[in-house]
């Protein structure tokens, strides 16, 4: 997999290693391509409002954006996944309110945006349900994975606490995905609120 980052603010020094583990981890849950590979973009407030006003038309910062080129034409961009762009600053503001660090708080957005760059949506309850569940899934396998405990175990502790997505829920938010993926216009999704 090729992660690369690029940080273009400078409000807060951020480690590199784990973030390119959060989205690795996340390719590695959903079985995608081991050759796949994602840009990370670090920002501030402002670059994140101008891209969010940019490609969605809302005049408003956001915490983070992907943009998947997945389903682009070019074959040299076939392992391509897309970007997605964090603001270090919102997340800063999110951790605070949680309680958490920040490494963990953009851990989670890069978790996010990667199941989006990877086919997923959070536009209905359904889908967000969905979504959610991945996300908590991989959050605690990452949470297991970085506290010092092997491969092996960290998989056989994670399938244990996963909750399976009802089959026939999943049916049904597949085929409003689908539905719903027609009527797309939008390349750039705002991730969460």
């Amino acid at each position: 997999m090729k992660i690369a980052i690029s940080d273009m603010q400078n409000l807060y020094k951020a480690e590199r290693w784990p973030l390119r583990q959060a989205v690795q981890m996340t390719i590695r849950y959903e079985k995608a391509s081991r050759q796949s590979e994602v840009t990370i973009a670090l920002v501030d407030d402002e670059t994140i409002a101008r891209l969010n006003m940019s490609y969605r038309g809302k005049d408003s910062s956001t915490d983070v954006l992907s943009f998947n080129l997945a389903e682009s034409d070019h074959p040299e961009l076939k392992d391509y996944l897309g970007d997605i762009v964090v603001s270090v600053e919102t997340a800063a503001r999110q951790a605070a309110e949680s309680g958490h660090s920040l490494v963990r708080e953009i851990e989670m957005l890069l978790i996010h945006g990667t199941l989006h760059l990877l086919g997923y949506d959070d536009q209905t309850a359904c889908d967000r349900k969905v979504m959610m569940k991945k996300q908590a899934a991989i959050i605690r396998r990452l949470v297991v994975d970085t506290d010092g405990l092997n491969k092996p175990q960290a998989e056989i502790r994670s399938k244990k606490e996963e909750e399976p997505v009802n089959k026939a829920t999943a049916f049904r938010c597949g085929r409003e995905r689908g539905r719903r993926k027609k009527e797309k216009s939008s390349d750039a999704q705002q991730e969460t609120s």
